[in-house]
């Protein structure tokens, strides 16, 4: 019994491999036209409603000593 091209490309499973390929190009593409998209979204919205955050921590604090006195070694 022959067996046909789409029979010979389920025996060998390269059906399901074109169709995860097929499926990440598609993923790959909506990613990048996304992506842009989100990002100059972001900066709009960003710019309008929220002020601009300033650090936390100010340089003229000191920075805790790391690690702590008690877990530093004995020798």
């Amino acid at each position: 019994m022959e067996r046909g091209w789409i029979e010979t490309m389920q025996l060998l499973g390269l059906d399901v491999v074109l169709m995860a390929t097929i499926a990440l190009l598609a993923l790959d593409w909506l990613v990048r036209t996304v992506r842009p998209l989100v990002a100059r979204l972001g900066v709009a919205l960003r710019g309008r409603t929220r002020p601009v955050r300033t650090a936390r921590n100010s340089p003229d604090q000191p920075a805790a000593a790391w690690p702590p006195a008690p877990w530093r070694t004995s020798h």
